[in-house]
């Protein structure tokens, strides 16, 4: 790790990072803080190992409809929704819903948020 110009002691790279942006927009150390981006990182996990994934999904129709399955699933755990649970309700209910209240299956109308 590089020194710090102040003491002997290293400091971390991330920080010395952290000090350059701030210095180069003008801000001091106690005006902000710097986000952490590992949450980010990690849900873009799922997409990147996907990926691999993608290659074999057999056809183009397969793609869409592995498209649809993953976007459904996302969303659901977008609103704090268990997907499984989710997924197999909205399901069974589809057969006898009516057409005009279909936005009541959205997870984020649902009522079985994930403990």
């Amino acid at each position: 790790m590089p020194a710090s110009s102040h003491s002997d002691a290293p400091v971390p790279t991330r920080q010395l990072y952290h000090d350059k942006v701030k210095a180069a927009v003008g801000l001091r150390s106690a005006d902000i803080s710097m986000p952490d981006n590992n949450t980010a990182e990690r849900a873009m996990r799922s997409v990147a190992i996907g990926r691999k994934n993608y290659l074999f999904v057999g056809s183009q129709t397969g793609g869409r409809a592995a498209a649809i399955a993953y976007t459904l699933i996302e969303t659901a755990k977008l609103n704090g929704v268990d997907p499984q649970g989710w997924l197999a309700d909205t399901l069974a209910c589809i057969p006898d819903y009516k057409i005009t209240r279909v936005k009541d299956l959205l997870p984020w109308n649902r009522s079985n948020h994930a403990a």
